[in-house]
Protein backbone atom coordinates (compact mmCIF):
# COMPACT_ATOMS: atom_id res chain seq x y z
CA UNK A 1 0.00 0.00 0.00
CA UNK A 2 0.73 3.61 -0.62
CA UNK A 3 2.82 4.76 2.71
CA UNK A 4 3.21 8.83 3.53
CA UNK A 5 5.53 9.33 6.09
CA UNK A 6 5.76 12.87 7.48
CA UNK A 7 9.01 14.33 8.96
CA UNK A 8 9.07 16.75 11.35
CA UNK A 9 8.72 20.35 9.79
CA UNK A 10 10.34 22.25 12.57
CA UNK A 11 14.37 22.65 12.09
CA UNK A 12 14.05 21.21 8.78
CA UNK A 13 12.26 23.57 6.24
CA UNK A 14 14.98 25.05 4.77
CA UNK A 15 16.63 21.79 3.95
CA UNK A 16 12.89 20.17 3.06
CA UNK A 17 12.59 23.10 0.54
CA UNK A 18 16.38 22.76 -1.06
CA UNK A 19 15.60 19.26 -1.38
CA UNK A 20 12.30 19.94 -2.99
CA UNK A 21 13.81 22.12 -5.48
CA UNK A 22 16.90 19.69 -6.33
CA UNK A 23 14.25 16.59 -7.34
CA UNK A 24 11.96 18.87 -8.34
CA UNK A 25 11.84 17.28 -11.88
CA UNK A 26 12.28 13.73 -10.70
CA UNK A 27 9.32 13.69 -7.93
CA UNK A 28 7.40 14.97 -10.62
CA UNK A 29 7.93 12.12 -13.44
CA UNK A 30 7.65 9.85 -10.36
CA UNK A 31 4.11 10.92 -8.80
CA UNK A 32 1.33 7.96 -8.68
CA UNK A 33 3.71 5.50 -10.64
CA UNK A 34 1.10 2.73 -10.95
CA UNK A 35 -2.62 2.18 -10.05
CA UNK A 36 -2.13 -1.67 -9.15
CA UNK A 37 -0.15 -0.97 -6.56
CA UNK A 38 -0.39 0.75 -3.26
CA UNK A 39 3.48 0.11 -1.90
CA UNK A 40 5.09 3.34 -3.06
CA UNK A 41 8.02 4.66 -1.50
CA UNK A 42 8.14 8.29 0.54
CA UNK A 43 10.56 10.00 -1.46
CA UNK A 44 7.97 9.06 -4.26
CA UNK A 45 5.52 11.02 -3.31
CA UNK A 46 4.26 14.32 -3.15
CA UNK A 47 4.84 16.80 -0.32
CA UNK A 48 5.04 19.77 -2.19
CA UNK A 49 3.04 22.76 -0.27
CA UNK A 50 1.79 20.33 2.81
CA UNK A 51 3.95 20.54 6.22
CA UNK A 52 5.49 17.30 7.26
CA UNK A 53 6.04 15.81 10.42
CA UNK A 54 6.85 12.15 11.90
CA UNK A 55 4.35 10.25 13.04
CA UNK A 56 1.25 10.00 10.58
CA UNK A 57 1.16 6.77 8.11
CA UNK A 58 -1.75 6.54 5.34
CA UNK A 59 -2.66 3.49 3.30
CA UNK A 60 -5.03 3.29 0.76
CA UNK A 61 -6.91 0.10 1.56
CA UNK A 62 -7.38 -1.26 -1.34
CA UNK A 63 -6.04 -1.46 -5.26
CA UNK A 64 -9.42 -0.41 -6.92
CA UNK A 65 -13.16 0.51 -5.36
CA UNK A 66 -16.62 0.05 -6.88
CA UNK A 67 -19.32 2.82 -6.24
CA UNK A 68 -22.36 3.42 -7.90
CA UNK A 69 -22.79 6.74 -7.07
CA UNK A 70 -19.06 8.77 -7.44
CA UNK A 71 -20.56 11.94 -5.28
CA UNK A 72 -21.44 10.06 -2.05
CA UNK A 73 -17.66 8.15 -1.48
CA UNK A 74 -16.89 8.66 1.49
CA UNK A 75 -12.93 9.51 1.52
CA UNK A 76 -12.39 8.23 4.88
CA UNK A 77 -14.06 5.01 3.42
CA UNK A 78 -10.75 4.88 1.07
CA UNK A 79 -7.49 5.54 3.36
CA UNK A 80 -6.24 4.17 6.83
CA UNK A 81 -4.84 6.93 9.02
CA UNK A 82 -2.17 5.71 11.27
CA UNK A 83 -0.84 8.36 14.31
CA UNK A 84 -3.22 11.19 13.74
CA UNK A 85 -4.27 12.99 16.69
CA UNK A 86 -7.85 14.67 14.56
CA UNK A 87 -7.50 14.90 10.85
CA UNK A 88 -9.72 15.43 8.13
CA UNK A 89 -9.89 13.33 4.57
CA UNK A 90 -11.24 14.93 1.87
CA UNK A 91 -10.71 14.25 -2.14
CA UNK A 92 -9.63 17.44 -4.29
CA UNK A 93 -9.84 16.08 -7.95
CA UNK A 94 -11.17 13.05 -10.32
CA UNK A 95 -9.31 12.42 -13.24
CA UNK A 96 -10.39 10.19 -16.34
CA UNK A 97 -8.70 7.05 -16.96
CA UNK A 98 -9.13 4.84 -20.30
CA UNK A 99 -8.33 1.31 -18.30
CA UNK A 100 -6.65 0.53 -14.65
CA UNK A 101 -3.46 -1.06 -16.28
CA UNK A 102 -0.90 1.88 -16.71
CA UNK A 103 0.00 5.51 -16.07
CA UNK A 104 -0.36 6.60 -19.64
CA UNK A 105 -4.15 5.73 -19.78
CA UNK A 106 -4.90 9.08 -18.49
CA UNK A 107 -6.98 10.76 -20.61
CA UNK A 108 -8.03 14.12 -18.93
CA UNK A 109 -6.73 16.53 -16.44
CA UNK A 110 -7.45 16.73 -12.54
CA UNK A 111 -10.63 18.47 -11.54
CA UNK A 112 -12.32 19.16 -8.87
CA UNK A 113 -15.87 18.17 -10.30
CA UNK A 114 -17.50 15.48 -9.79
CA UNK A 115 -17.67 13.30 -12.69
CA UNK A 116 -21.45 12.35 -14.36
CA UNK A 117 -19.96 9.96 -17.04
CA UNK A 118 -19.38 6.32 -15.91
CA UNK A 119 -15.68 4.79 -16.16
CA UNK A 120 -12.34 4.74 -14.01
CA UNK A 121 -11.20 7.79 -12.33
CA UNK A 122 -8.08 8.36 -10.46
CA UNK A 123 -8.70 10.38 -7.22
CA UNK A 124 -6.67 13.08 -5.56
CA UNK A 125 -7.43 12.22 -1.41
CA UNK A 126 -5.89 14.84 1.01
CA UNK A 127 -5.22 13.91 4.63
CA UNK A 128 -5.01 17.15 7.21
CA UNK A 129 -4.48 17.08 10.81
CA UNK A 130 -3.98 20.18 12.78
CA UNK A 131 -0.79 18.45 14.40
CA UNK A 132 0.97 16.79 11.83
CA UNK A 133 0.10 18.72 8.72
CA UNK A 134 -0.88 17.11 5.44
CA UNK A 135 -0.49 14.37 3.25
CA UNK A 136 -1.62 14.11 -0.54
CA UNK A 137 -2.59 10.46 -2.06
CA UNK A 138 -4.64 8.86 -4.67
CA UNK A 139 -7.22 5.97 -5.47
CA UNK A 140 -9.02 4.25 -8.12
CA UNK A 141 -12.69 4.34 -8.20
CA UNK A 142 -14.71 2.86 -10.78
CA UNK A 143 -18.08 4.69 -11.54
CA UNK A 144 -20.80 2.10 -12.43
CA UNK A 145 -24.31 2.96 -12.25
CA UNK A 146 -25.71 0.65 -15.17
CA UNK A 147 -27.18 -2.22 -14.22
CA UNK A 148 -25.41 -5.52 -16.09
CA UNK A 149 -26.94 -7.37 -19.23
CA UNK A 150 -28.73 -10.37 -19.53
CA UNK A 151 -29.36 -12.04 -22.68
CA UNK A 152 -30.14 -15.09 -23.82
CA UNK A 153 -33.55 -15.51 -21.09
CA UNK A 154 -36.46 -16.40 -23.09
CA UNK A 155 -39.28 -18.55 -23.19
CA UNK A 156 -38.52 -22.30 -24.15
CA UNK A 157 -40.39 -25.47 -23.77
CA UNK A 158 -38.57 -29.10 -23.46
CA UNK A 159 -39.31 -32.17 -23.73
CA UNK A 160 -38.55 -33.24 -19.82
CA UNK A 161 -38.21 -31.18 -16.36
CA UNK A 162 -35.94 -28.46 -16.65
CA UNK A 163 -32.52 -28.15 -14.84
CA UNK A 164 -30.52 -25.15 -14.66
CA UNK A 165 -27.63 -26.68 -17.12
CA UNK A 166 -30.23 -26.25 -19.69
CA UNK A 167 -30.95 -22.67 -19.58
CA UNK A 168 -28.39 -20.70 -22.03
CA UNK A 169 -27.74 -17.19 -20.46
CA UNK A 170 -25.36 -14.50 -19.97
CA UNK A 171 -24.75 -11.45 -18.51
CA UNK A 172 -22.44 -8.35 -19.20
CA UNK A 173 -21.62 -5.14 -17.87
CA UNK A 174 -21.00 -1.93 -19.44
CA UNK A 175 -17.37 -1.22 -17.71
CA UNK A 176 -16.28 -4.56 -16.63
CA UNK A 177 -17.13 -7.31 -19.35
CA UNK A 178 -18.72 -10.64 -18.97
CA UNK A 179 -20.65 -11.03 -14.54
CA UNK A 180 -21.72 -14.23 -13.35
CA UNK A 181 -25.25 -15.41 -13.88
CA UNK A 182 -27.57 -17.18 -10.68
CA UNK A 183 -30.39 -19.33 -11.86
CA UNK A 184 -33.43 -20.38 -10.09
CA UNK A 185 -36.17 -22.83 -11.38
CA UNK A 186 -39.41 -22.36 -9.99
CA UNK A 187 -41.97 -25.14 -10.76
CA UNK A 188 -45.48 -23.83 -10.86
CA UNK A 189 -46.87 -26.92 -12.19
CA UNK A 190 -45.90 -30.46 -14.03
CA UNK A 191 -46.00 -28.25 -17.01
CA UNK A 192 -44.87 -25.24 -16.14
CA UNK A 193 -41.57 -23.72 -14.71
CA UNK A 194 -40.23 -20.10 -14.00
CA UNK A 195 -37.02 -19.74 -14.48
CA UNK A 196 -35.26 -16.16 -12.74
CA UNK A 197 -32.06 -14.93 -13.76
CA UNK A 198 -29.67 -12.82 -11.64
CA UNK A 199 -26.54 -10.95 -12.55
CA UNK A 200 -24.76 -8.33 -9.79
CA UNK A 201 -21.67 -6.44 -10.92
CA UNK A 202 -19.12 -5.56 -8.85
CA UNK A 203 -20.23 -1.96 -8.43
CA UNK A 204 -23.59 -3.58 -6.37
CA UNK A 205 -25.88 -3.17 -9.72
CA UNK A 206 -28.43 -6.10 -10.16
CA UNK A 207 -30.33 -7.45 -13.25
CA UNK A 208 -33.39 -9.84 -13.40
CA UNK A 209 -34.78 -11.29 -16.18
CA UNK A 210 -37.32 -14.06 -16.04
CA UNK A 211 -38.66 -16.62 -18.35
CA UNK A 212 -41.55 -19.26 -18.52
CA UNK A 213 -40.25 -22.82 -19.42
CA UNK A 214 -43.15 -25.52 -20.61
CA UNK A 215 -42.98 -28.87 -20.69
CA UNK A 216 -44.40 -31.44 -22.50
CA UNK A 217 -47.96 -30.73 -24.41
CA UNK A 218 -48.30 -27.08 -23.28
CA UNK A 219 -44.52 -26.50 -24.93
CA UNK A 220 -45.78 -27.87 -27.62
CA UNK A 221 -47.82 -25.78 -28.51
CA UNK A 222 -45.41 -22.89 -27.80
CA UNK A 223 -43.24 -24.34 -30.54
CA UNK A 224 -45.96 -24.32 -33.55
CA UNK A 225 -44.70 -21.29 -34.67
CA UNK A 226 -41.14 -22.44 -34.97
CA UNK A 227 -42.16 -25.91 -36.64
CA UNK A 228 -43.50 -23.74 -39.46
CA UNK A 229 -40.61 -21.05 -39.89
CA UNK A 230 -38.46 -24.80 -40.07
CA UNK A 231 -40.45 -25.86 -42.63
CA UNK A 232 -40.44 -22.62 -44.59
CA UNK A 233 -36.50 -22.95 -44.01
CA UNK A 234 -36.06 -26.26 -45.14
CA UNK A 235 -37.40 -25.21 -48.73
CA UNK A 236 -34.83 -22.81 -49.23
CA UNK A 237 -32.43 -23.68 -52.24
CA UNK A 238 -28.96 -22.47 -50.30
CA UNK A 239 -26.68 -23.36 -53.43
CA UNK A 240 -23.40 -20.97 -53.13
CA UNK A 241 -21.40 -19.65 -56.18
CA UNK A 242 -18.78 -17.35 -55.17
CA UNK A 243 -20.03 -13.77 -55.54
CA UNK A 244 -23.58 -14.72 -55.37
CA UNK A 245 -25.51 -13.65 -52.53
CA UNK A 246 -28.18 -16.66 -51.43
CA UNK A 247 -28.55 -17.97 -48.03
CA UNK A 248 -30.11 -20.45 -45.41
CA UNK A 249 -33.63 -19.34 -44.12
CA UNK A 250 -34.38 -15.87 -45.89
CA UNK A 251 -38.02 -16.07 -45.65
CA UNK A 252 -38.22 -14.64 -42.26
CA UNK A 253 -37.61 -10.83 -40.92
CA UNK A 254 -35.04 -11.11 -38.21
CA UNK A 255 -34.12 -7.81 -36.55
CA UNK A 256 -31.77 -8.89 -33.95
CA UNK A 257 -29.72 -11.99 -32.98
CA UNK A 258 -27.92 -13.78 -30.25
CA UNK A 259 -24.36 -14.56 -30.39
CA UNK A 260 -23.43 -17.25 -27.96
CA UNK A 261 -20.11 -18.96 -27.02
CA UNK A 262 -20.35 -22.44 -25.29
CA UNK A 263 -17.14 -23.55 -22.96
CA UNK A 264 -15.85 -26.00 -20.18
CA UNK A 265 -14.01 -24.39 -18.13
CA UNK A 266 -12.60 -27.57 -16.66
CA UNK A 267 -11.93 -28.59 -20.26
CA UNK A 268 -9.83 -28.55 -23.09
CA UNK A 269 -9.99 -25.67 -25.70
CA UNK A 270 -12.69 -26.28 -28.37
CA UNK A 271 -15.01 -24.08 -30.94
CA UNK A 272 -18.99 -24.25 -30.21
CA UNK A 273 -20.80 -21.00 -31.04
CA UNK A 274 -24.45 -20.93 -31.50
CA UNK A 275 -26.55 -17.38 -33.43
CA UNK A 276 -30.12 -17.24 -32.72
CA UNK A 277 -32.56 -14.97 -34.36
CA UNK A 278 -35.51 -13.39 -32.88
CA UNK A 279 -37.41 -15.56 -34.43
CA UNK A 280 -36.00 -18.88 -33.40
CA UNK A 281 -34.11 -20.01 -35.82
CA UNK A 282 -30.54 -21.22 -34.91
CA UNK A 283 -26.83 -21.57 -36.54
CA UNK A 284 -24.36 -23.37 -35.35
CA UNK A 285 -20.61 -22.96 -36.03
CA UNK A 286 -18.83 -25.93 -35.28
CA UNK A 287 -19.43 -27.71 -31.99
CA UNK A 288 -16.55 -28.86 -30.55
CA UNK A 289 -15.23 -32.18 -29.47
CA UNK A 290 -16.88 -35.75 -29.46
CA UNK A 291 -17.58 -35.30 -26.35
CA UNK A 292 -19.14 -32.09 -26.68
CA UNK A 293 -22.04 -33.60 -28.76
CA UNK A 294 -24.32 -34.09 -25.69
CA UNK A 295 -24.16 -30.18 -24.79
CA UNK A 296 -25.32 -29.41 -28.95
CA UNK A 297 -27.80 -32.00 -28.87
CA UNK A 298 -29.34 -29.70 -25.83
CA UNK A 299 -29.08 -26.88 -27.80
CA UNK A 300 -30.81 -27.97 -30.75
CA UNK A 301 -33.54 -29.66 -28.73
CA UNK A 302 -34.40 -26.04 -27.26
CA UNK A 303 -35.02 -25.21 -30.89
CA UNK A 304 -37.15 -27.81 -31.44
CA UNK A 305 -34.38 -30.48 -33.24
CA UNK A 306 -34.10 -28.15 -36.05
CA UNK A 307 -31.06 -26.00 -37.14
CA UNK A 308 -31.29 -23.68 -40.04
CA UNK A 309 -27.63 -23.60 -40.99
CA UNK A 310 -24.96 -25.68 -39.37
CA UNK A 311 -20.87 -24.01 -40.18
CA UNK A 312 -18.00 -26.32 -39.68
CA UNK A 313 -14.89 -24.06 -39.75
CA UNK A 314 -12.37 -26.74 -40.14
CA UNK A 315 -12.51 -30.72 -40.12
CA UNK A 316 -10.46 -30.65 -36.77
CA UNK A 317 -11.73 -33.06 -33.70
CA UNK A 318 -12.45 -30.13 -31.56
CA UNK A 319 -14.47 -28.14 -34.21
CA UNK A 320 -16.05 -31.17 -36.29
CA UNK A 321 -16.09 -33.59 -33.71
CA UNK A 322 -19.55 -33.02 -32.07
CA UNK A 323 -21.06 -33.35 -35.37
CA UNK A 324 -20.05 -36.20 -36.54
CA UNK A 325 -21.07 -37.63 -33.75
CA UNK A 326 -24.42 -36.28 -33.47
CA UNK A 327 -24.96 -36.96 -37.51
CA UNK A 328 -23.74 -40.03 -37.46
CA UNK A 329 -26.14 -41.00 -34.88
CA UNK A 330 -28.92 -39.32 -36.60
CA UNK A 331 -30.03 -42.39 -38.50
CA UNK A 332 -33.85 -41.65 -38.26
CA UNK A 333 -33.28 -38.00 -39.36
CA UNK A 334 -34.76 -36.79 -35.55
CA UNK A 335 -32.17 -33.48 -36.04
CA UNK A 336 -32.83 -31.95 -39.28
CA UNK A 337 -30.48 -29.61 -40.92
CA UNK A 338 -31.13 -27.66 -43.63
CA UNK A 339 -28.06 -26.19 -45.12
CA UNK A 340 -24.18 -27.16 -43.91
CA UNK A 341 -21.20 -24.87 -44.66
CA UNK A 342 -17.35 -25.68 -44.98
CA UNK A 343 -14.41 -25.60 -46.71
CA UNK A 344 -13.49 -27.25 -49.48
CA UNK A 345 -10.27 -29.61 -48.40
CA UNK A 346 -7.75 -30.38 -50.66
CA UNK A 347 -8.15 -34.15 -49.43
CA UNK A 348 -5.14 -35.96 -51.11
CA UNK A 349 -2.65 -32.55 -49.68
CA UNK A 350 -4.23 -32.85 -46.61
CA UNK A 351 -3.49 -36.73 -46.00
CA UNK A 352 0.33 -36.01 -47.37
CA UNK A 353 0.91 -33.20 -44.87
CA UNK A 354 -1.17 -34.12 -41.94
CA UNK A 355 0.84 -34.23 -38.43
CA UNK A 356 -0.31 -35.94 -35.09
CA UNK A 357 -2.35 -33.25 -33.76
CA UNK A 358 -4.38 -33.07 -37.13
CA UNK A 359 -5.92 -36.54 -36.18
CA UNK A 360 -6.29 -37.13 -39.87
CA UNK A 361 -8.91 -39.84 -38.45
CA UNK A 362 -11.78 -36.90 -37.75
CA UNK A 363 -11.26 -35.72 -40.75
CA UNK A 364 -11.98 -38.63 -42.81
CA UNK A 365 -15.11 -39.51 -40.81
CA UNK A 366 -16.23 -35.97 -41.78
CA UNK A 367 -15.03 -36.50 -45.27
CA UNK A 368 -17.38 -39.61 -45.34
CA UNK A 369 -20.49 -38.33 -43.92
CA UNK A 370 -20.23 -35.53 -46.28
CA UNK A 371 -20.27 -37.76 -49.15
CA UNK A 372 -23.65 -39.07 -48.29
CA UNK A 373 -25.47 -35.27 -48.06
CA UNK A 374 -26.51 -32.95 -50.45
CA UNK A 375 -27.46 -29.93 -48.02
CA UNK A 376 -23.80 -29.28 -47.83
CA UNK A 377 -21.98 -25.97 -49.56
CA UNK A 378 -18.29 -25.69 -49.82
CA UNK A 379 -17.28 -21.99 -49.39
CA UNK A 380 -14.98 -19.92 -50.77
CA UNK A 381 -13.59 -16.44 -50.25
CA UNK A 382 -15.53 -13.82 -51.78
CA UNK A 383 -18.67 -16.01 -50.77
CA UNK A 384 -21.55 -13.59 -49.57
CA UNK A 385 -24.60 -14.92 -48.38
CA UNK A 386 -27.80 -14.61 -46.18
CA UNK A 387 -27.51 -15.99 -42.80
CA UNK A 388 -30.80 -15.81 -41.19
CA UNK A 389 -30.79 -12.25 -41.92
CA UNK A 390 -27.18 -11.26 -41.16
CA UNK A 391 -24.64 -10.75 -44.02
CA UNK A 392 -22.28 -13.13 -44.43
CA UNK A 393 -18.93 -12.39 -45.79
CA UNK A 394 -16.04 -15.07 -46.43
CA UNK A 395 -12.97 -13.67 -46.29
CA UNK A 396 -10.64 -16.86 -45.82
CA UNK A 397 -11.04 -20.48 -47.03
CA UNK A 398 -8.83 -23.34 -48.15
CA UNK A 399 -7.58 -22.28 -51.28
CA UNK A 400 -3.85 -22.73 -53.26
CA UNK A 401 -1.62 -20.74 -50.98
CA UNK A 402 -2.91 -23.27 -47.92
CA UNK A 403 -2.27 -26.03 -50.53
CA UNK A 404 1.71 -24.24 -50.70
CA UNK A 405 2.47 -24.61 -47.28
CA UNK A 406 4.65 -27.13 -45.69
CA UNK A 407 2.21 -27.98 -42.83
CA UNK A 408 -0.89 -26.16 -40.19
CA UNK A 409 -3.19 -26.74 -44.15
CA UNK A 410 -6.27 -27.32 -41.63
CA UNK A 411 -5.88 -24.38 -39.13
CA UNK A 412 -4.84 -22.43 -41.77
CA UNK A 413 -7.66 -23.54 -44.18
CA UNK A 414 -10.21 -22.32 -41.86
CA UNK A 415 -12.63 -20.48 -43.12
CA UNK A 416 -12.83 -16.88 -41.63
CA UNK A 417 -15.78 -15.13 -42.25
CA UNK A 418 -18.39 -11.94 -40.68
CA UNK A 419 -21.84 -11.12 -39.75
CA UNK A 420 -23.46 -7.91 -39.96
CA UNK A 421 -26.40 -6.72 -38.79
CA UNK A 422 -27.12 -3.00 -39.60
CA UNK A 423 -25.60 -2.01 -36.42
CA UNK A 424 -23.24 -4.29 -34.88
CA UNK A 425 -20.95 -7.53 -36.44
CA UNK A 426 -18.82 -10.32 -35.04
CA UNK A 427 -15.89 -11.43 -37.16
CA UNK A 428 -14.57 -15.43 -36.88
CA UNK A 429 -11.21 -16.54 -37.28
CA UNK A 430 -11.64 -20.14 -36.57
CA UNK A 431 -8.24 -21.33 -36.21
CA UNK A 432 -6.01 -19.02 -39.16
CA UNK A 433 -2.72 -18.23 -38.11
CA UNK A 434 -0.71 -15.50 -39.34
CA UNK A 435 0.89 -17.17 -41.68
CA UNK A 436 -2.66 -16.21 -43.78
CA UNK A 437 -2.41 -12.52 -42.27
CA UNK A 438 -0.69 -10.92 -45.68
CA UNK A 439 -2.96 -12.72 -47.81
CA UNK A 440 -6.33 -11.92 -46.19
CA UNK A 441 -5.28 -8.31 -45.40
CA UNK A 442 -4.58 -7.75 -48.88
CA UNK A 443 -7.79 -8.26 -49.93
CA UNK A 444 -10.51 -7.58 -47.19
CA UNK A 445 -8.18 -4.98 -45.20
CA UNK A 446 -11.12 -2.24 -45.16
CA UNK A 447 -13.55 -4.89 -44.44
CA UNK A 448 -12.33 -6.37 -41.27
CA UNK A 449 -13.50 -3.74 -38.51
CA UNK A 450 -16.48 -5.45 -36.26
CA UNK A 451 -17.72 -4.85 -32.70
CA UNK A 452 -16.55 -8.62 -31.88
CA UNK A 453 -13.97 -11.07 -32.86
CA UNK A 454 -13.33 -14.76 -31.96
CA UNK A 455 -10.04 -14.88 -31.84
CA UNK A 456 -7.85 -17.14 -34.24
CA UNK A 457 -6.95 -20.39 -33.10
CA UNK A 458 -8.62 -19.84 -29.82
CA UNK A 459 -6.44 -16.61 -29.16
CA UNK A 460 -3.32 -19.19 -28.69
CA UNK A 461 -0.16 -18.97 -31.34
CA UNK A 462 -3.00 -17.04 -34.07
CA UNK A 463 -3.21 -14.17 -35.13
CA UNK A 464 -0.58 -11.24 -34.84
CA UNK A 465 -1.57 -7.95 -32.80
CA UNK A 466 -1.64 -6.19 -36.20
CA UNK A 467 -3.97 -8.01 -37.47
CA UNK A 468 -6.47 -7.23 -34.52
CA UNK A 469 -5.64 -3.76 -34.60
CA UNK A 470 -7.01 -3.54 -38.36
CA UNK A 471 -10.47 -5.36 -36.84
CA UNK A 472 -10.90 -2.62 -34.05
CA UNK A 473 -12.93 -4.73 -31.90
CA UNK A 474 -15.39 -3.82 -28.85
CA UNK A 475 -14.56 -6.96 -27.48
CA UNK A 476 -13.18 -10.41 -28.02
CA UNK A 477 -13.65 -14.33 -27.37
CA UNK A 478 -10.92 -16.40 -26.45
CA UNK A 479 -11.84 -20.18 -27.25
CA UNK A 480 -9.73 -22.23 -24.28
CA UNK A 481 -9.76 -22.21 -20.21
CA UNK A 482 -7.40 -20.45 -18.18
CA UNK A 483 -4.78 -23.20 -18.29
CA UNK A 484 -4.32 -21.96 -21.85
CA UNK A 485 -5.00 -18.30 -21.68
CA UNK A 486 -2.92 -17.24 -18.41
CA UNK A 487 0.10 -19.70 -18.36
CA UNK A 488 3.07 -17.41 -18.81
CA UNK A 489 5.67 -19.86 -18.76
CA UNK A 490 5.93 -20.07 -22.57
CA UNK A 491 4.10 -23.25 -23.28
CA UNK A 492 1.53 -21.04 -24.35
CA UNK A 493 1.29 -16.85 -26.05
CA UNK A 494 -2.59 -16.48 -25.16
CA UNK A 495 -1.88 -14.38 -22.19
CA UNK A 496 0.62 -11.74 -24.50
CA UNK A 497 -2.98 -11.13 -26.42
CA UNK A 498 -4.82 -10.82 -22.87
CA UNK A 499 -2.42 -8.44 -21.72
CA UNK A 500 -2.86 -6.52 -24.81
CA UNK A 501 -6.69 -6.31 -24.86
CA UNK A 502 -6.54 -5.38 -21.12
CA UNK A 503 -4.48 -2.40 -21.69
CA UNK A 504 -6.43 -1.22 -24.17
CA UNK A 505 -9.30 -2.00 -22.18
CA UNK A 506 -11.14 -3.73 -24.47
CA UNK A 507 -13.30 -6.52 -22.74
CA UNK A 508 -12.72 -10.41 -22.58
CA UNK A 509 -14.87 -13.95 -22.88
CA UNK A 510 -13.88 -16.78 -22.01
CA UNK A 511 -14.97 -20.12 -20.93
CA UNK A 512 -14.76 -18.77 -17.56
CA UNK A 513 -17.96 -17.22 -17.51
CA UNK A 514 -19.49 -19.39 -20.42
CA UNK A 515 -22.04 -19.40 -22.22
CA UNK A 516 -21.14 -15.44 -23.01
CA UNK A 517 -23.68 -13.76 -25.42
CA UNK A 518 -23.80 -10.55 -27.24
CA UNK A 519 -26.21 -8.89 -29.66
CA UNK A 520 -25.90 -7.76 -32.77
CA UNK A 521 -28.57 -6.05 -34.66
Amino acid sequence: MKKRRIMEAAGVILFCFLMVIGVAAGTKKNQHQTLNSTEVAADELQTEGFAVADGMEVNVLQDVFYTQDIASVDPGSLVEVKGAKDCTVSIDGYQKLESLDAEQNQIGEFSNTVPEEEGYYKVSITVSDKVQGSVMTDAVLVYDKTAPEIAGVADASFDSEPTEDMITCSATDNIDGPVDCQKQIEKISDEEYKVTVKAVDKAGNEAVATATLTVGAEGDKGTGQEQQQSAAASSDSANVEQGTNTGAGTQNVADSWQITQYGDEGGAQYMFYTIVDNTGRLVIVDGGYEENADAVRNVIKQHNNHVTAWIITHPHADHVGAFNAIMSANTDNAITVDRIYTIPVNKERYEATAQDYDNIGTFEKFYSLSQTMNNISYLNAGDELDLIGLRMQVFHSWDANVDALPDHLCNDGSMMFKVSGKKKSMLFCADVQSEMEPYILASYRNQFHADYVQLGHHGNWGLTTDFYDVVNPSAVFFDGPRSLIDDESGKYDGYLLRNYFAAKGIPEYRFTTAPNTVVVE
